[in-house]
């Protein structure tokens, strides 16, 4: 039994699940971003514009993953890591039928709010109908979603990635040629909609056969279900789903705002201009993503000296990336939206800035809010994040009144609390000194200073570009230039980072 069970590579693991991330990370990039003039070539501007503020949105806020995968990935991870394993089949078995419940939960929930959508949307006719079937389509296809989500996250805290990374790649390319063909054929809307149940139905069902012949047959474990483990389970996802509703809300309240308030078209230039937003920062979560799985091993382990030092590695890679890509933001994204949609879906440039330092913000707050994720304090997540969203939402209503930059620099507040409560948290728990909090504080400082200083020069010098290999040879250069500087004003760290892996490499 123990060459079975014996305990994986927490490294090779998080590389994997990187290498699977990106890989769909980069046909999320065709469906979202490449895909969108087509959608606007085959659907009315209207309708696609009630669709980015309510269709894809409420879904996203309401039923896409109810905050059960969090609990998931906790505790799979560490009672894998602790190798308890009496508790690891008592986890996976309860989770499966609790991820069950939540399925049929959130349809029902989707499914009551969709006749209002095109009443807020001030929609009506034809085009209301279509926003309504679509929406039940997402819901069912969320649905699915869920479950694949959920047998995909324990394994990959079982440390088996192939499954769910190759899944999800097979899912998502299936979905984007079924959304071509139909948009081509003349279903509008419906192509978009049929296209992500059909990724949600090969996902949920792929990782479904792979949990259950990894847990028979590798690790032989006998699947049960616990009535304690149940109400366990149940309260920890009631807590992770407030504090996954909030973080949601954070996100995509803002468009639902600007369609009620300044209308569908208004909510369409507001999307497609964040949307650079919306892609840098899935392409830098799927660090968190990655390493969530891994790090729940860690903590269950108890080596905590190492579970520091992660935190600290992982809150200057938020601070380097974040400002590097927010700077760029703010230097291309006029230029990126006149090359791809055209220059009259532009919000502008005050809208671009609000929007770059929101982002630096919400990228930052990444690192404690992942400590504290797979330590399990998922009550104290909920109420941080649902202090900082009545801060967010009532300010954003009033300041959209005032112009489109109303929007990002509300949630620019949000963020700003959240920093400070959650970092607050994880200072405690790793019981750090006035001197740590300064040291950390002086990394990150010093991260930011030349990086930001190179995204302000470049915002003045830089002109905009009429061709894509024109924008793409300067945002090559932007980033090469803010590397360069990084490493000139942060020798120690490059250093001390260099010297960490290579006793990493001699150790193994």
């Amino acid at each position: 039994m123990d060459h079975v069970r014996k305990q994986p590579s927490r490294r090779k693991t998080t590389v994997w699940n990187l290498v699977f991330n990106y890989g769909t990370f980069s046909l999320t990039i065709v469906r979202n971003l490449v895909l969108v003039p087509i959608y606007l070539k085959y659907i009315d501007l209207e309708l696609y514009g009630a669709w980015l503020a309510t269709g894809a949105a409420l879904v996203q806020m309401i039923v896409s993953e109810f905050g059960f995968l969090g609990v998931i990935v906790q505790r799979t991870g560490a009672a894998f890591g602790a190798r308890d394993y009496r508790r690891l089949e008592s986890v996976i078995g309860t989770s499966r039928v609790v991820v069950g419940l939540l399925a049929l939960t959130v349809s029902g929930i989707g499914a009551a709010v969709t006749p209002i959508l095109p009443r807020i949307m001030h929609l009506d006719g034809e085009a209301a109908s279509t926003l309504m079937y679509c929406f039940l389509l997402i819901v069912v296809a969320n649905g699915f979603d869920l479950l694949g989500n959920a047998s995909g996250e324990m394994l990959k805290s079982l440390h088996r990635p192939f499954v769910p990374g190759l899944s999800r790649l097979a899912g998502e390319l299936l979905g984007i040629v079924v959304t071509v063909v139909l948009l081509v054929q003349g279903y509008g809307l419906y192509g978009l909609a049929v296209g992500l149940l059909s990724r949600a139905l090969l996902f949920s069902a792929s990782t479904a056969v792979g949990l259950a012949y990894d847990c028979r047959h590798r690790l032989q474990l006998k699947i049960g279900w616990s009535r304690p483990m149940f109400k366990s389970l149940w309260k920890d996802s009631v807590h992770q789903f407030f504090a996954a509703l909030a973080m949601r809300l954070q996100v995509y309240i803002d468009p639902f705002l600007v369609g009620a308030v300044l209308g569908g078209e208004a909510a369409a230039v507001y999307g497609l201009t964040y949307r650079a937003l919306d892609t840098v920062r899935l392409a830098i979560n799927q660090l968190g993503n990655a390493i969530a799985p891994s790090l729940a091993h860690l903590y269950g382990s108890g080596d905590k000296a190492l579970f520091r030092n992660v935190f600290d590695k992982i809150s200057s890679y938020y601070a380097l990336v974040g400002t590097i890509a927010m700077g760029g933001i703010l230097i291309f994204n006029r230029s990126f939206v006149g090359l791809w949609v055209g220059s009259d879906l532009y919000g502008g440039n005050l809208l671009t800035a609000a929007i770059a330092i929101f982002g630096v913000l919400a990228i930052m707050v990444n690192a404690p809010y992942l400590i504290t994720t797979v330590r399990g304090e998922f009550r104290t997540i909920a109420q941080v994040l649902w202090v900082s969203l009545f801060v967010h939402v009532p300010l954003s209503y009033v300041l959209l009144h005032f112009g489109l930059w109303g929007a990002p620099v509300a949630a620019s507040f949000g963020a700003l609390l959240r920093i400070y409560l959650l970092g607050a948290i994880t200072f405690t728990f790793f019981r750090f000194t006035n001197t740590d909090r300064y040291d950390l504080a002086k990394n990150i400082f010093r991260i930011f200073v030349p990086c930001a200083v190179i995204a302000g020069v470049g915002y003045v010098l830089v002109n905009t570009p009429e061709r894509w290999l024109v924008f793409s040879l300067q945002a090559a250069a932007y980033i090469v230039i803010s590397m360069t500087a990084f490493v000139i004003f942060n020798r120690k760290l490059v250093s001390r980072f260099i010297e960490d892996m290579k006793k990493t490499a001699a150790a193994r």
